[in-house]
């Protein structure tokens, strides 16, 4: 009885989730460019991307990439993770702090879904673990998913807010600097951002 009173308190206890997105495009004098990615914003194919997470306390993050042609990619929990928690006061770098991801040749709308909670998404869960097995091609899965976070997210933006940003520069693996911001998000339950860019 004890233990179900503290698992629903931490469930319905405020959380607090900050993340970063960060993209780096080769100029035509071998430079590196950074910039901070924003939702609505315009990246081409060949941009190389890497998000960081972190949160205030434990909980479970959830991150998926759906491309133009309507396929969903899970980014977090990645392949060489052990399982999708985060550990509370950690960052987390993805695809990791040497790596990024770089977006392929399908243009059009690209959406990244962040998605946090206090407990597992069961329902968010099954549904990942049918688009893996479909290799990221059930449509009909892919849009299930898309339909539940955009409405828990929708649901989010009331309850669950930017409640503040901060800037800092982040160190990229190629030694270059970026200045960015980071956006940190607070609400109870779960927390969805939804991000989509125009990749052309």
């Amino acid at each position: 009885m004890k233990q179900d009173r503290k698992a629903q308190s931490a469930a319905t206890a405020p959380l607090t989730f900050e993340y970063s997105f960060v993209a780096q495009r080769e100029m035509a004098d071998g430079s590196m460019a950074e910039v901070r990615v924003k939702d609505g914003s315009v990246r081409r194919s060949g941009d190389q991307f890497q998000i960081t997470l972190r949160a205030e306390r434990d909980c479970h993050a959830y991150v998926i990439n759906q491309d133009a042609s309507g396929a969903a990619y899970v980014l977090f929990l990645h392949e060489e993770a052990v399982s999708n928690t985060l550990k509370g006061k950690r960052e987390y770098a993805l695809p990791d702090r040497d790596k990024f991801y770089e977006l392929d040749e399908v243009v059009g709308l690209e959406t990244f879904y962040l998605a946090v909670s206090p407990t597992p998404m069961a329902d968010l869960e099954w549904m990942i673990s049918r688009i893996e097995k479909l290799g990221g091609d059930g449509k009909g899965m892919v849009a299930m998913l898309d339909g539940t976070l955009k409405t828990r997210g929708a649901r989010t933006r009331g309850a669950g807010k930017v409640v503040s940003s901060k800037k800092k520069k982040a160190v990229l693996s190629s030694g270059n600097t970026v200045e960015q911001v980071t956006e940190i998000i607070e609400g109870k339950g779960a927390l969805v951002r939804v991000i989509s860019l125009d990749h052309r």
